[in-house]
């Protein structure tokens, strides 16, 4: 009997939530309800013939009974069907915050439940929808003739008109997961088609991501050579970078349904691996934490402390994703709670390692580059792989380093890098920006599959138009060459004072610049922090001067001036002084006055 909606929360209501419903995908269904259809024609007419003997046999043994029996009072009275008070009223009976608190356990089970049956019959149902949706593809030719909407149920389905059944769907309950199915469609065919076309997973990523990095070479094909095929051993130059507006609120779903892996997300248990195995070379190595340089301070995304507030009440907390020069995704990090830490460029890093070719160089691209190599040495990590490993910081956050770290990791000042900027995530993150907002709210398996549809639908239009693209990257690094050498050809006409009579040459401005890098990086930190206080310590002098003769000057135009602005003038002198003493006497005995001594 179904409840009353009349009536007020009460136990009948708490035992209806407990009643489980069968869990069963379609095909087992059928397959229990045809065996059940074998099992009743196979012992049916001898259970009938069974049966009719029985009743025939009751039939004669019972006695006729009157159509009026006769009912004692007492019996009213025991039942409560007398004329007073009824003893099957019902009565309220209010849940305990105990009961409460287990019937919304239970709602949240049969929902978990639901959802959970829901994703086993769509998974069930993909394996005939897949081929279907393949053959209707090919007949209405990706669905562009001119009628594609066509009944075309006669191409898959074999049953005579007569046997056709019709029902009312709502197609809302359709379209909820039309998204869903229409993304696991293009899933499966991209992996078939993966899986029949290439040879090795470089071939997979010439396909998924960019045919101009990961792309093979040529095989020689020459009739005077023995055909052969050259080593692959061209360099691939990747871009990593972490994303903290990709967050979603951990009340916005309830997640019944356990993280999907997708194509291009690095699976969760590969980074908790990542993460392991740094943790245990730290206390193999006696590395600690603490040891950061400036660049890694700096650095806010991979400090958890900072960032605590940003994330709070999200679960997945950003993105750390990599895509190649041509700005092509290759791989992304799903971040769950925690800041940019190293295990996330560690995980794509060993993925991308174990997909390509041995020889194949690869150039790191990082806002933190610099120390990301210093990382995996100081720890022993990749050690297999370091030696066709090269870093560097990406082009617009290099200039937020020291000037010793931009000279050796910027790769405008080093060989090799050619004009790749390492700021093609930043490109990426733009176009995902529409993302953003609707992500927050939705599953998790919704957000990461959203993300990782528009990825490859932006990896497809890359490489419909990757010949557009590497020729106006040509053209600009024509330009810029001859525009550099023109400025060169321009100071080669000047004189040269370091050189009488002989003008300057190229040779002389490349030995200039190794100077330089040697110079700046040879100098420690100890003595390039000691210098900078001197620099501070002789800016406050300069403050200071400014100050007295700020006040002079006040004082000699109006004998009369505001006594306040004065005094606030001497206070600043003041602390400056104070600041100067004692820093002064950090600096050593040039920078302290004796006492009796004159200040200049």
């Amino acid at each position: 009997m179904a409840p009353n909606r009349g009536r007020p929360k009460n136990l009948y209501q708490f035992h209806y939530g407990c009643q489980l419903f069968p869990t069963e995908t379609r095909t087992q269904k059928q397959l229990r309800l045809a065996l059940q259809a074998r099992t009743q024609a196979e012992t049916g007419p001898t259970l009938r013939r069974n049966l009719n003997r029985s009743n025939r046999s009751v039939k004669a043994a019972e006695e006729p009974t009157p159509s009026h029996p006769q009912t004692g009072t007492e019996q009213h009275d025991v039942l409560g069907f007398n004329e007073g008070p009824s003893l099957w009223e019902d009565t309220e009976e209010i849940l305990n915050e105990e009961d409460e608190v287990s019937r919304a356990r239970l709602r949240s089970l049969h929902q978990e439940m639901i959802e959970q049956q829901r994703h086993r019959n769509w998974k069930d149902v993909m394996a005939c929808l897949f081929p279907a949706y393949l053959h209707f593809k090919k007949l209405t030719s990706n669905w562009t003739v001119p009628n594609p909407f066509l009944n075309l149920s006669s191409e898959v389905c074999a049953c005579p008109v007569e046997a056709y059944k019709e029902r009312d769907v709502d197609l809302i309950d359709l379209m909820v997961a039309a998204i869903d199915v229409y993304q696991s469609l293009k899933s499966k065919e991209r992996k078939l088609t993966q899986e029949v076309t290439s040879t090795d997973q470089q071939d997979v990523l010439a396909q998924q991501s960019c045919p101009a990095c990961f792309g093979v070479s040529i095989p020689n094909n020459d009739s005077t050579e023995p055909a052969s095929e050259p080593a692959d051993n061209h360099q691939v130059f990747i871009c990593l970078d972490g994303n903290f507006q990709h967050r979603h609120h951990e009340r916005a779903s309830k997640n019944y349904i356990g993280i999907e892996n997708q194509t291009l997300f690095v699976p969760s248990q590969d980074i908790e691996s990542s993460n392991s195995e740094i943790r245990e070379a730290e206390l193999a190595k006696r590395v600690t934490k603490k040891a950061k340089d400036r660049c890694a301070e700096q650095h806010k995304a991979a400090d958890d402390r900072r960032n605590a507030s940003t994330w709070k009440g999200c679960d997945d907390t950003g993105l750390f994703g990599c895509c190649c020069r041509h700005d092509s995704v290759i791989a992304f990090c799903n971040i769950h709670k925690t800041g940019e830490g190293r295990g996330l460029p560690m995980s794509i890093i060993k993925r991308l390692l174990n997909s390509i070719n041995p020889n194949v160089q690869v150039g790191v691209l990082y806002d933190i580059g610099c120390t990301l190599g210093k990382f995996f040495k100081a720890r022993g990590l990749l050690t297999n792989h370091l030696l066709r490993l090269k870093f560097a910081t990406a082009v617009f956050h290099s200039y937020v380093h020291d000037w010793p770290c931009q000279l050796q990791f910027n790769p405008r000042y080093n060989n090799g890098w050619g004009l790749t900027d390492g700021e093609g995530l930043e490109r990426l993150w733009s176009y995902l920006l529409p993302l953003v907002s609707p992500l927050r709210y939705a599953t998790r398996n919704h957000r990461i599959s959203a993300i990782n549809h528009r990825s490859l639908f932006h990896n497809t239009l890359g490489i419909e138009n990757i010949v557009l693209t590497l020729k106006r990257k040509f053209i600009h690094a024509l330009k810029t060459k001859k525009e550099s050498e023109g400025i060169v050809h321009q100071f080669l006409q000047d004189q040269n004072p370091h050189e009488r009579g002989q003008k300057y040459t190229v040779e002389f401005f490349r030995a200039q610049w190794q100077k330089q890098r040697k110079f700046e990086i040879e100098i420690s930190q100890t003595n390039r922090e000691k210098k900078a206080e001197q620099a501070q310590f002789y800016k406050r002098g300069e403050a200071l001067k400014s100050l007295v003769e700020t006040l002079m000057d006040s004082l000699a135009a109006s004998p009369q001036s505001d006594p306040a602005q004065s005094l606030s003038l001497i206070q600043q002198m003041q602390e400056l002084q104070k600041l100067q003493d004692e820093e002064a006497a950090k600096l050593g005995s040039l920078f302290v006055v004796e006492p009796g001594a004159e200040r200049d």
